[in-house]
């Protein structure tokens, strides 16, 4: 029985298949019908790759495509794709016919694990920091209330962690901003610089803005602000005040345990620390 597969994807929705120019660029041209993607050890089209591979088609563009990578098949007029199957994909999907690749010698397994064991997976922090190169607004965005905010936006993970001010949690930042808004995970963010300013904590100490603080906070912003006369920025500098005397080790400590008991995100249980010493800070200072 045969591995090979054709080159498929899920149909596009009506009108979103976009006018695609002629490739611009010198390259070996290889109809598509004449690509097979090898079942044995290639990945499959899932649900989720299928979903990358429709991002990528109804925003097709030649020039953010690279080059396919694929190896004859002996004795048959076919390739085997090597690399670049869900680019592949997505031409197919618009009804691009040839696409552009590289024929190379040898085995097309050898050559799969080569560039697969090799190669470094894209982390979050350069493609968001790529993506304000770009100018998406989304990420623009993000990195303009970071500034605001007082908050670094790191490109790369340390060796030792992000220290006060510092942060490489940029999903969640992404994820709170499109849950809550721009301006509850402002509010988020000022709380927690606010801490990390007025507790007492040394310059090199971990940051407060993780994953987990960040969605807590955020979450504590969205249950406040509906009663809050204020502006969102000065919410979260309460926020920050009646959180700069809680002991965040313990908290965390103890969220992990209620995390453990209950089996909810360790962010959830966080929030109701955090809510417990938001209202009793109010109720004792008469906010």
């Amino acid at each position: 029985m045969t591995t090979l597969s054709r080159i498929a994807g899920p149909a596009l929705p009506d009108g979103n298949r976009p006018d695609i120019a002629p490739w611009p660029f010198e390259a070996t041209m290889i109809p598509i019908s004449q690509l097979r993607v090898r079942k044995s050890y290639q990945r499959q089209m899932t649900k989720t790759s299928g979903r990358r591979a429709l991002r990528i088609a109804t925003g097709f563009d030649w020039s953010k495509f690279g080059i396919l990578i694929v190896a004859a098949i002996e004795g048959e007029e076919l390739f085997e794709v090597v690399d670049g199957q869900h680019r592949a994909s997505a031409a197919q999907m618009v009804g691009v016919e040839d696409f552009p690749a590289i024929v190379i010698d040898g085995s097309a397994a050898d050559a799969f694990l080569g560039i697969n064991r090799e190669r470094t997976p894209l982390h979050a922090l350069s493609i968001h920091h790529a993506a304000v190169e770009a100018g998406e607004p989304d990420h623009v965005s993000l990195a303009r209330l970071a500034v605001e905010t007082g908050v670094t936006i790191l490109r790369s993970v340390p060796s030792g962690g992000p220290t006060i001010g510092q942060t490489t949690a940029v999903k969640v930042l992404r994820k709170t901003m499109s849950a809550h808004g721009q301006p509850v995970l402002g509010a988020a963010l000022i709380a927690l610089r606010k801490v990390e300013e007025e507790g007492g904590f040394m310059p090199n100490a971990p940051t407060l803005i993780s994953t987990t603080n960040v969605q807590a906070v955020a979450e504590l912003v969205s249950l406040m602000k509906p009663d809050w006369a204020g502006t969102h920025a000065t919410l979260g500098q309460q926020i920050g005040d009646a959180l700069a005397g809680l002991n965040w080790e313990r908290a965390g400590d103890d969220a992990k345990l209620k995390q453990m008991e209950s089996g909810q995100p360790k962010w959830r249980c966080l929030f109701g620390i955090l809510n417990h010493q938001v209202s009793t800070w109010r109720a004792e200072n008469g906010g």
